[in-house]
């Protein structure tokens, strides 16, 4: 009877993994969506300069925005869902969370109060924006996103989704009509941030009970291990977005336009990448059940996003020109040398979200991955300082790649003994299926010169990938469902 109860257990709790990650997939592909339709219109109506406008004065917003949130999300979850069956400790803790949370969105935004001030000259052509989008950095205490996570209530927040990417939708729609409606769109963007923020906070105090408390002992408590995520989200943050800002002050308002519709082209894809693994990981991972099978699920996670990733970031490559035309029309093409170079980056970024998620976090390896975002942040700084005066937006999505590539290779170094052999025949599968591919997209290109080719380049590069290596990818799944039923009748005996 013991072992049917946990035997039913481990099922229903591998059932709430696989309906958790069913809606956090809904979610994500919808966020995708909707930002790739409202992303076409936008780049249009409001044209590159003011598209650059409002991706500098975002970056420099996001970095108030991080030292708000002191990398509490991350620790909030995974000590309040430690904490979620006792009642008493559970309330205690969201309090002072939500106490800390506060304290630091007040500093963090006295701290940018000071810094528009002291650079009042040199963001004065962006001030109005600035002033209007640092309304975000307030929200930040009250969002309290992570207490749908502990709660685990996706569903709802899949929902909410929807409703909000619509609305947004509908509103720059509305109001949103030429150039001349940038301080509308940055409103409307605000303004939906500030909804939002405010559902989620009526909506937890609906959840659990939580007041303010400035008790520093009980809020110290909480500090040295915040930090370490703090210091980590940060300096990742430093290399993803600081070409953006850094381009912002040595370039144009045209070139970071440009640039950012680059980045956003780049992002989309990347999110999406995420979302179709995300709901095949918490699959393969709920069924490790010792160190040396979670050596072979985790080399097969590897396999999964290579073999996404990879014709992906190909197909981008080969058709980076008609990708930005479709998406942000001709105003943009000046932005295709550095999208060819994101989607290099595509991949790399693809295997630090694995060593991160997969290798790093499950085997408690943060500071070392601290020491590994330090200094690729500050190697991309300090390349973007030196190499965007002479190479500018090319030069910022270089930097871009080399950033990524420390990364993975500090990962590599880190990680390496928690990771099955690589499976090099494998590899060279997908390879020779993605050089197959860019040679059919060449060549579809080549023999037609209507728009078609778009669509039928794109089949026939799937075609000729899929056919090349599909057949062994379906064959390591094969294996791994036969060495799951094996664990799991070991298990059993």
């Amino acid at each position: 009877m013991r072992v049917q109860s946990a035997t039913l257990r481990r099922f229903g709790n591998v059932n709430k993994i696989l309906k958790n990650s069913f809606w956090i997939a809904i979610c994500n592909v919808l966020d995708v969506v909707c930002s790739f339709f409202l992303y076409m219109y936008i780049s249009r109506t409001i044209g590159v300069s003011n598209l650059g406008k409002y991706s500098y004065i975002a970056s420099i917003v996001n970095y108030f925005v991080l030292l708000s949130g002191l990398g509490i999300s991350s620790y909030a979850i995974r000590e309040g869902t430690l904490r979620r069956n006792d009642k008493r400790s559970f309330n205690e803790f969201i309090s002072e969370i939500f106490s800390l949370n506060v304290i630091f969105t007040f500093l963090s935004y006295l701290l940018f109060v000071c810094v528009a001030v002291v650079f009042k000259s040199a963001l004065n052509n962006h001030m109005i924006l600035l002033v209007i989008y640092s309304i975000t950095i307030m929200c930040v205490p009250f969002d309290m996103e992570w207490m749908y996570s502990i709660a685990e209530d996706f569903e709802l927040v899949a929902i909410r989704s929807v409703l909000v990417n619509l609305v947004n939708f509908i509103f720059v729609l509305l109001f949103v009509r030429n150039e001349n409606d940038i301080i509308k769109y940055v409103l409307i963007m605000t303004v939906l941030r500030v909804l939002i923020t405010t559902y989620n906070y009526v909506h937890a105090r609906k959840i659990v009970r939580f007041h303010l408390s400035f008790d520093l002992k009980e809020l110290k408590k909480h500090l040295m291990s915040v930090s370490i995520i703090f210091f980590t989200t940060i300096t990742i943050n430093l290399y993803a977005k600081s070409d953006i800002t850094l381009l912002g002050i040595m370039t144009t308002d045209y070139d970071v336009g440009l640039y950012s519709n680059a980045v956003k082209i780049y992002s989309i894809i990347d999110s999406f990448i995420a979302s179709l693994a995300i709901a095949s990981y918490p699959r393969i991972a709920s069924q490790s059940g010792n160190e040396a099978y979670q050596k072979k699920v985790s080399g097969m996670i590897m396999d999964l996003s290579l073999f996404i990733v990879l014709p992906i970031a190909t197909g981008l490559f080969f058709l980076s020109k008609e990708v930005i035309l479709i998406v942000s029309g001709k105003n943009y093409l000046g932005a295709k040398p550095s999208l060819e170079l994101l989607s290099i980056a595509l991949i790399i970024n693809i295997l630090n979200w694995f060593w991160t998620r997969c290798i790093i976090f499950p085997h408690k390896l943060e500071m070392k991955m601290l020491i590994i975002a330090v200094v690729a942040g500050v190697s991309n700084v300090v390349l973007n300082i030196l190499v965007i005066p002479y190479f500018g937006i090319v030069g910022a999505a270089i930097t871009t790649i080399i950033a990524e590539l420390i990364t993975t290779i500090g990962y590599n170094f880190v990680g390496i003994k928690y990771l099955d052999r690589v499976d090099f025949i494998f590899l060279i599968n997908i390879v020779l299926g993605c050089i197959g591919e860019g040679g059919a997209i060449l060549f579809v290109k080549k023999m037609i010169e209507s728009y078609l080719y778009v669509p039928l380049s794109i089949m026939a590069g799937a075609t000729i990938y899929l056919a090349i290596c599909g057949l062994a990818m379906i064959k390591k799944f094969e294996k791994l469902k036969v060495e799951s039923r094996c664990n799991i009748d070991d298990n059993k005996n």
